[in-house]
């Protein structure tokens, strides 16, 4: 399956590096959403997960939510 790209779109590897520069924490999973041109990544924190969402041509962050698993 080919992966949509838009004009001067930042690369996964990009993408990925941004954000785990802003999250402390490793991608466990990535998508392209074609309909806003934004990338999600969901990543694994030592406190729990959190969500980026990231615009895919400026790598500007749009949305940044942890959920902490504090016992």
């Amino acid at each position: 399956m080919e992966q949509a790209t838009f004009p001067n779109q930042i690369s996964e590897l990009q993408a990925i590096e941004l954000a785990e520069s802003v999250i402390e924490g490793s991608v466990v999973e990535m998508e392209l959403d074609v309909e806003n041109g934004n990338y999600v990544l969901a990543l694994k924190t030592s406190n729990g997960k959190a969500k980026i969402e990231l615009n895919a041509i400026t790598g500007e962050i749009l949305k940044l939510a942890n959920s902490c698993s504090n016992n």
